[in-house]
């Protein structure tokens, strides 16, 4: 990275090295405003590029920047066309990727399927495109294979927390991720090990231990010189503790207009934005228009897994659904079973309504 940043120092128009200084943002897990500003240099400058470099920084811009998916996947084949052989090693992952989030998981599948074996990428994607077409065996298979040619791969205590927290074990996903962070050998991979252990512990109500995996993710980041998501990330996650649990609004607002407000999701990687802790606190606090900010950058499809199996559940209620609620709110029984002292009083709630709904089922 140091060189690639001496070359961009030299020649600002150097889009190559614009672009290959994007990946590296990018699989360093730093703040997602670096990549994407390396990424739009690189797109900006295309013209000095050959024609296969060309269509790379094509496909980066259209994906992860501007995120439009259509003129995204036209690039990806028109490479596919043009540069076969080439496409296989740099073409492939991005493409495999997009289709997946479009759903269409059989294309996906197709085209992952083609990444070289000795390409860790490979298992990571095939990995989540199996489990999205519920191909658990097929998917537990890749996983194990990954974990034979990569042993060192902390991505393999990802994939198989996913699997766990597919069918509702929490305990074993969790375990994942602490072996991720004990297996842990460079202050890069510390980092992202941190990072998913806090996000684990945030989804299970944990607010305190995920606390303390947030304040060792910033300290792996600044081990390595990174500029990360962590200070920000924590920000967004105190401040809906403040609004919702704790009872001072002021506090959380004012956390979170430190920040940088709405704004600040602009500056994070794209799998880092919390949205819903910002969406939360800004609405809870009857802070409308801020409230609005954040819902235009939200994705269409995004789901926050315990707020939205509540709400999901108290809608089903409204409507006499009464076996849909009950999967809602037993499926959040089970991921907030050890949450913090302070989250019980909602699952004894929870748990009391379930022993209500129960009494209405037919017999």
């Amino acid at each position: 990275m140091t060189q690639l940043k001496a070359l961009v120092a030299i020649d600002s128009q150097f889009a190559m090295a614009w672009r290959k200084l994007g990946v590296a943002y990018t699989t360093g897990r730093f703040r997602g405003g670096l990549g994407d500003s390396a990424y739009a240099k690189a797109f900006r400058f295309r013209e000095r590029l050959s024609g296969l470099e060309r269509l790379r920084a094509e496909g980066r811009k259209n994906q992860s920047v501007l995120e439009d998916r259509p003129r995204a996947e036209q690039v990806y084949r028109e490479m596919q066309q043009r540069f076969p052989t080439t496409f296989l090693l740099y073409g492939t992952t991005n493409y495999a990727n997009l289709l997946g989030s479009r759903r269409r998981y059989a294309e996906a599948e197709s085209i992952a399927r083609q990444i070289p074996p000795k390409m860790v990428q490979r298992y990571e994607n095939l990995y989540g495109i199996l489990l999205a077409q519920g191909k658990i065996v097929a998917a537990d298979s890749i996983a194990d294979e990954m974990s034979r040619r990569f042993p060192e791969n902390l991505s393999v205590h990802r994939m198989r927390a996913l699997r766990s927290r597919m069918i509702g074990d929490w305990e074993t996903s969790t375990r994942n991720m602490l072996a991720a962070v004990t297996s842990a050998s460079r202050p890069s991979e510390l980092s992202f090990a941190c990072k998913l252990l806090a996000d684990e512990m945030w989804m299970r109500g944990r607010f305190a231990e995920t606390l303390v995996a947030g304040r060792k993710w910033r300290a792996a980041d600044a081990a390595r010189g990174a500029i990360g998501d962590a200070i920000l990330v924590d920000s967004f996650r105190l401040s809906l503790i403040d609004v919702n649990f704790r009872g001072r609004p002021a506090e959380g607002v004012a956390r979170l207009d430190r920040a940088g407000g709405p704004a600040a999701l602009d500056a994070m990687s794209p799998d880092q934005r919390q949205y819903m802790p910002m969406l939360c606190t800004y609405a809870l606090a009857g802070k409308a228009t801020d409230a609005a900010a954040v819902l235009e950058r939200m994705p269409g499809d995004l789901l926050f897994l315990p707020w939205a199996l509540e709400r999901s559940g108290e809608l089903h209620a409204a409507a006499g659904h009464v076996r849909k609620v009950l999967d809602r709110y037993e499926s959040l029984i089970t991921l907030w079973n050890n949450a913090d002292p302070e989250m019980q009083p909602t699952v004894r709630d929870l748990r009391a309504r379930v022993v209500s709904l129960r009494e209405r089922l037919p017999n």
